[in-house]
């Protein structure tokens, strides 16, 4: 009887893993001395955590904690990472996280100030080649930094 409601509390208790915070891809540069990604979730009981690398076979786990911590920044450590809660009994839930050079970001940047360079004409004339119309554009610094500066959001969440 003592079993039956052990499992009957277990039932109406438990809850399956919920991401407290969606985990954010992270900028590190090469030599820095660490870099640290997050994957906090809620449940109960206490999920069991896991970050791996790859895939299939060839998928190993780097830590069982809610951090994993990479130290020192190297090359090779610019990629996905898969953080995973899983609790018995319940579905588990998984995110992918991105360690990101900090240069990489640099890159997007000025590679969209390049297009937007480059799309306007000496006239202010944008055009368009895939649908042959032209837009006349009336630009202003203003105008040019506002959008980068939303572009540089848009990469950043």
């Amino acid at each position: 009887m003592l079993s039956r409601a052990k499992n009957l509390l277990w039932y109406l208790c438990a809850d399956g893993p919920m991401f407290v915070s969606e985990p954010r891809d992270q900028l590190a540069d090469i030599g820095d001395q660490s870099a640290t990604m997050s994957c906090i979730v809620d449940s109960r009981p206490q999920a069991s955590m896991s970050w791996t690398l790859g895939h299939g076979s060839a998928m190993r786990v780097l830590s069982r904690a809610e951090t994993l911590v990479i130290s020192p920044v190297t090359v090779g450590n610019f990629t996905s990472y898969r953080c995973t809660a899983s609790v018995s009994g319940f579905t588990s839930v998984t995110r992918i996280v991105r360690l990101r050079r900090t240069g990489e970001f640099i890159n997007h940047v000025y590679s969209l100030v390049m297009l937007l360079i480059t799309s306007i004409t000496p006239f202010g004339k944008m055009s368009f080649p895939t649908t042959g119309v032209a837009l006349y554009v009336v630009c202003s610094l203003f105008v040019l930094a506002d959008s980068i500066a939303t572009q540089c959001d848009n990469l950043l969440s």
